[in-house]
């Protein structure tokens, strides 16, 4: 081999070396899906039976639950309001209609790998009441791709 066939050799194991070592320090998250956690609490003791939850939309509802579960996550709107509608088998007339307020913002880990919308919780209201739900409580405003508890939803004993 000559001295030219080396160098070229000793320049593509240095590039092919530099590549790889680019590719694989990349520290993006794989798990990046950005929802909203709410807990249902004491609802197993509210006599309520199961619980259908329907997400409202101007485009469409979609049910994010039906069944006697005690948690559901769902992603939030861009829009910084957010309707759940909350009805139940024992008693299909009534309905309980919570609206959250959230305030959406730009979240970047690293650059390369692209921005995420976050949001913080501004509040959570009820506002129709069926008698079932007690209290709304955002226990963490933060809203990313952790899975953390963001909201507890509190039912009555019966």
């Amino acid at each position: 081999m000559n001295s030219h066939s080396q160098c070229w050799t000793a320049v593509l194991v240095v590039i092919s070396f530099i590549c790889l070592c680019g590719c694989s320090s990349n520290n993006c998250k794989m798990n990046t899906n950005v929802t909203c956690n709410v807990y249902l609490k004491d609802y197993q003791d509210s006599l309520c039976g199961g619980v259908t939850v329907t997400y409202h939309s101007q485009l469409k509802d979609t049910v994010l639950l039906r069944s006697s579960s005690s948690q559901l996550s769902f992603p939030l709107s861009h829009n910084g309001a957010d309707t759940l509608i909350f009805t139940y088998d024992s008693l299909p007339s009534l309905r309980d209609l919570i609206r959250i307020e959230s305030t959406p913002y730009t979240h970047v880990d690293y650059p390369e790998c692209g921005s995420y919308y976050f949001h913080n919780l501004k509040k959570a209201v009820l506002l129709e009441s069926s008698s079932f739900i007690d209290t709304i409580e955002i226990c963490n405003p933060l809203v990313g791709y952790d899975g953390a508890q963001n909201i507890k939803i509190h039912y009555k004993s019966r």
